[in-house]
């Protein structure tokens, strides 16, 4: 369905809806027909935004007309699949529907571009998978992390077909179109994983990549370092020359490490903060028991660096909770709300001195200007 024909498709079921009467209604609590709106991109991600609206929610016969709508949206072979509850209450459940569309909308785009056949090496021919890896992810989508295809390559329309054929919760892989510059770009930072049909026609630039991969200790060392985007970590046979099985998994549990102690720098969250801390020292743990494929200047520099950076991270749980009561205590009038604040962030600190992994002389600096306070 072109854009213009879906404006009008999502006009008319709007209008024909909802009496004058409802939609001044639901224009009050932020509802409204976006097809006009300049920025407008498919109908399907505006409902999917007013079924999560709590103030739409609060009015039950309208709020349904809106689900109605969106399992309308979706093919028909899919709604005997749907479960309606979840569609209304699961963010991550409700999300697979309109990824699916832009998904497909997008490979839809790329392969219009490869049947025109114009041969100009600015067309977005080739695309490159990209799934969102946390902890909602499927185990199938990260089948295909970071891989690109061409748009036209048998590999990757079933792949396409197969994968959005069953409903699967937190899934938002994600479609992101590509010139043969990109691609070569892609392939000489060692970035991304070329399907087999294009590994052929990109043989020389792979070529080149190889050369000048790293070895398996200066990623390591880099990664430790904040030196490498470790988000490319997912198939590091790419981008290093020496990979093996216990290699890839000592640089996965290293990548662990370095994401983990970053939440805990970023958190205010106690039980986050514990949580991604007790996962950190076991990973830790696990590379001290691998320490043998390190050469040892490496893999003493390593262990160095992340005792650093857990001493900081430790910190950070009581520096965060710490600003966290004082921005609190900033905004409140009564004085004995803003005294029980002060009093929280000073149990933090003390709570932090008590911690033999803290840095005592940051913490001293809090307590020392939470006694100047007045």
């Amino acid at each position: 369905m072109s854009n213009s024909t879906s404006r009008i498709a999502y006009k008319n079921w709007f209008n024909s809806s909802f009496t004058g009467e409802e939609i001044n209604l639901l224009s009050s609590i932020g509802v409204e027909c976006k097809a006009d709106h300049n920025f407008f991109k498919f109908e399907i991600l505006d409902i999917a935004s007013d079924i999560k609206n709590y103030k739409l929610k609060k009015y039950p016969s309208l709020y349904e007309k809106f689900v109605d709508r969106y399992i309308q949206l979706n093919p028909r072979f899919l709604h005997s699949q749907i479960d309606r509850e979840l569609l209304k209450e699961d963010h991550y459940y409700a999300a697979w529907f309109f990824n699916r569309h832009c998904f497909l909308e997008d490979q839809k785009k790329a392969k219009e571009t490869a049947l025109n056949n114009s041969g100009s090496k600015f067309d977005r021919v080739y695309v490159l998978w990209s799934p969102c890896d946390d902890m909602h992810c499927p185990k199938e989508c990260l089948l295909h992390k970071n891989m690109i295809y061409h748009v036209l390559d048998e590999e990757f329309i079933e792949h396409s077909v197969d994968h959005w054929m069953t409903i699967k919760r937190g899934c938002r892989c994600c479609l992101i179109s590509l010139t043969e510059s990109n691609v070569r770009d892609k392939i000489s930072k060692g970035q991304y994983v070329l399907s087999k049909n294009l590994r052929a026609r990109f043989s020389h630039e792979l070529m080149e990549a190889k050369r000048n991969m790293k070895t398996f200790s200066r990623v390591a060392y880099d990664l430790a370092f904040g030196r490498f985007p470790y988000y490319h970590l997912y198939n590091p046979e790419n981008f290093y020359s020496d990979s093996d099985a216990i290699k890839d998994y000592c640089l996965r549990e290293l990548q662990i490490i370095v994401e983990s102690l970053d939440v805990v720098k970023d958190t205010h969250h106690v039980d986050t903060a514990q949580s991604r801390l007790d996962l950190a020292r076991n990973k830790l743990e696990i590379i001290r028991q691998q320490g043998f494929i390190f050469d040892k200047t490496t893999f003493e520099a390593i262990i160095s660096k992340l005792i650093v950076e857990f001493k900081k991270a430790h910190t950070c749980v009581y520096t965060n909770i710490f600003n966290a009561h004082i921005r609190k205590s900033d905004t409140v009038k009564r004085q004995s709300t803003k005294d029980k604040y002060l009093t929280k962030a000073r149990e933090v600190v003390e709570a932090g001195l008590a911690d033999q992994l803290s840095d005592k002389y940051e913490l001293n600096k809090l307590l020392s200007r939470l006694n100047k306070a007045p």
